[in-house]
């Protein structure tokens, strides 16, 4: 399993609205120069958060995103699962292949008990966190 950039991307775009001033909408222009983010693929990964809720939009002069839900409530599981799908470190575990040796796999624990201690180590850490600790960016 390798976690995606659009995921990553999405976690700092929220990140940053998380930790941004409050004052009004931001740009996705303005965070993707901030962070140095493709400013394309920022737009798609804005998309995908207005989906789940936690992001709105203003068109037009003066327009931008808005961070809407919680951070507190936010976690990096959740923008990832939302980003990527659901997170499995082995195919075997998304239940979509049939595995003829599922009933004694000797690994098949080893991989449950991996997957389940990255997800809780995800699901322990918000945006709301990560937005606190991310430095200021050289235009601000």
């Amino acid at each position: 399993m390798q976690i995606s950039k659009k995921a990553e991307y999405a976690i700092f775009m929220l990140a940053h609205l998380s930790g941004a001033e409050e004052g009004g909408p931001i740009t996705i222009r303005e965070i993707a120069q901030a962070r140095g983010l493709p400013e394309n693929l920022m737009a798609q990964i804005s998309g995908i958060l207005r989906k789940e809720g936690w992001l709105t939009g203003k068109p037009g002069p003066g327009g931008g995103i808005t961070l809407v839900a919680d951070p507190a409530e936010i976690t990096v599981c959740q923008v990832i699962e939302a980003v990527d799908g659901p997170i499995a470190i082995s195919s075997c575990l998304l239940g979509e292949d049939e595995c003829p040796n599922s009933d004694d796999c000797p690994l098949h624990r080893v991989w449950l008990r991996a997957q389940g201690q990255l997800v809780d180590a995800m699901q322990q850490v918000t945006v709301e966190e990560l937005g606190s600790r991310l430095a200021p960016s050289a235009s601000d």
